[in-house]
């Protein structure tokens, strides 16, 4: 039996978040920064500590999106600086 753990949240740069998407859809993109308009004023903060981004730890100790690229190019296009993410694994001993 599997162990339950609740996720660790870590704030990192947006900037600093690696994409392992090439390409992203920019109308869902479009439609995620309309959302986050409509939230950031009165709910923005809950939302983002609400909707973390996962990534894996790779070499350098950089943070791989795996899932949510839509949202975290959105934020990035609305001036969000920080967001948080949970690390799904750590494969930070690799090397480049």
């Amino acid at each position: 039996m599997f162990a339950v753990r609740e996720p660790i949240l870590t704030p990192v740069e947006i900037t600093d978040l690696r994409p392992t998407q090439i390409t992203v859809g920019m109308r869902e993109v479009k439609a995620k920064q309309k959302r986050w308009r409509e939230l950031r004023d009165e709910k923005g903060s809950k939302f983002l500590g609400t909707h973390m981004i996962p990534v894996i730890l790779g070499p350098k100790k950089r943070h791989y999106v795996i899932d949510h690229h839509h949202l975290a190019r959105a934020l990035h296009e609305e001036g969000v600086k920080k967001v948080m993410v949970t690390v799904i694994a750590n494969l930070s001993m690799l090397e480049n």
